[in-house]
Order: C-alpha cells, then structure tokens, then sequence
C-alpha cells in the first residue's frame, strides 16, 4: 500500500476581512497540548523534604507608622469614611474575605477577593454548581 498523498497547500491569498483559523476543528474535546518530551521524567526521585523551621510566631507587631482597624483612631477613621461615602468599596470587598493558604499566596488571594468583590463570574465551575473564583483555581 501507498500512504496517502500529503494534503494540498492553499494558493489562495488569506481574506483580511475574516479571521483566520489555523486549528481544525473535529470535534467538541477540548484541545490538549502535547509536549515532545514530558517536563519530568517518570521514576524521578522526589527532593528530600524541607526541614522543619526552628521559629514559630503568633501574629505580628504592627508597626509605628500604621494604624490598628481595631484601635479606637482605626474605629473613628472607618467612621469617618462610611459617614462621608468615601468606604462604599469596603463592604463588597469585605464579604468576600478569606485567608490564604500559604504565605506566597498573598498576591493570589487578593486577586481572588477582588474579582469575587467586582462579581466577575469565573465562566468555569469551583465547586459543585457554584462559579466561583478560589486561589486553589488560580
């Protein structure tokens, strides 16, 4: 048997008018990217695990140049704002507060509250039914 004859290029001029589309399209599957050679090979051994941290601490002192939220200048000045309309942000954000999961996860769990404050819907499922942004998705 004979292979097949390769496919025929097109000859004719791209149309500027419409998109172009590089990608065949057969079927509804979601596309998978396939890599020439996997990142990690199998049977790699894993690292040694990291060594228990001789420290531990409870908390924070804030500094001097900060104010405490629970301190009674913090209280006036959360006052202040809600009586001018000038903290109208802070309840939208405040609902959707949580805590992150790591330390290097700051910047993802403020991304995360923000576009769940802004009510940006994800368009992907988080859990069960619920579209949701989560820093676990990020």
């Amino acid at each position: 048997q004979q292979p097949p004859p390769p496919p025929q290029k097109s000859t004719s001029a791209p149309n500027p008018t419409q998109p172009q589309n590089n990608h065949q399209q057969t079927s509804n599957q979601p596309k998978t990217c396939q890599l020439p050679t996997p990142l990690i090979q199998p049977n790699t051994p894993l690292p040694p695990p990291l060594p228990k941290p001789t420290y531990s601490f409870y908390q924070r002192v804030l500094p001097k140049t900060l104010t405490s939220f629970t301190s009674l200048e913090g209280k006036t000045r959360f006052a202040q704002s809600l009586q001018s309309k000038h903290a109208e942000s802070y309840f939208p954000l405040s609902q959707q507060f949580l805590t992150q999961m790591d330390p290097a996860y700051c910047g993802i769990s403020t991304l995360v509250l923000v576009l769940n404050a802004l009510a940006m819907d994800p368009n992907v499922r988080w859990r069960g039914g619920w579209r949701w942004y989560g820093d676990e998705s990020m």
